[in-house]
């Protein structure tokens, strides 16, 4: 241990020697669920890290399709911010994440498994008087009050690329949030406006509490599987990824 300005603190090899300490295990919880699948004990456990873009659709459907085979398999799904959620599967304490990839991917020691696009749309209130043109264009969303992903992250990068592709100035006076439930609170009680992925508010739409401005933006976010290199999976957990794989090609 070393001291540090916040108190004694681990050595770097320490951490290293800890990360590896709950790999192995981790593998080792992983052969004990293979010695029982063996036998016919179709156990073991799920652990799926959220994120925003999976957590309406992708994860509920999925993982009710893998309990009609696995009833018997214990299913935890996390959510989180995605540098938490990254920490928790390089030291095995999730399985996979689900959700929106990063390019290029922030470490080495994972790998991405790409499943679909999912397309940005500017999300607003049902009501909201810009909904009531039929035709919009990106200089008519300089006009608005955004509520938008925190600086620095690669949503942020997103929403500033649209503005700047078109030569125009991105919006300074934004309310900062990651937060998908404050999001929509914010939303519906005011005209601020928040690029979107619609799946991701899919159930406000439907309910017509939200919508979707009439505006093409040609911008989508890759979604798909984080996995840790090296990791092998039990029969369920293989069966969850190709169960993911298959509703992301039947949409």
């Amino acid at each position: 241990f070393i001291r540090s300005p916040s108190g004694v603190d681990s050595t770097p090899i320490a951490r290293r020697m800890a990360l590896l300490a709950s790999l192995a295990f981790s593998e080792l919880d992983q052969g004990i669920v293979e010695v029982h699948e063996l036998i016919g004990r179709m156990t073991g456990k799920l652990i799926i890290g959220s994120l925003p873009l999976a957590r309406t659709k992708l994860i509920p459907e999925s993982v009710s399709e893998l309990l009609k085979h696995y009833p018997e398999i214990q299913v935890s799904i996390v959510d989180g911010p995605y540098d938490e959620l990254l920490h928790s599967l390089l030291h095995s304490r999730i399985d996979i994440i689900v959700g929106a990839l990063r390019n290029p991917p922030p470490v080495k020691e994972i790998t991405q498994d790409h499943l679909f696009n999912a397309p940005l749309s500017v999300v607003v209130r049902s009501g909201h008087p810009l909904l009531k043109r039929k035709h919009l264009n990106i200089e008519d969303l300089t006009t608005l009050d955004w509520v938008a992903p925190k600086q620095g992250t690669p949503a942020r990068e997103r929403f500033t690329k649209i503005f700047l592709n078109q030569g125009l100035e991105p919006p300074k006076q934004v309310i900062e949030c990651s937060s998908s439930v404050a999001v929509r609170g914010l939303l519906l009680v005011n005209d601020r406006a928040a690029l979107m992925s619609t799946t991701q508010m899919q159930p406000e739409i439907d309910a017509k509490l939200l919508a979707p401005l009439p505006i093409d933006l040609r911008a989508s976010r890759p979604i798909g599987i984080t996995l840790r290199k090296g990791w092998k999976a039990t029969s369920a957990q293989n069966h969850y990824l190709k169960i993911l794989r298959d509703l992301a090609k039947t949409g």
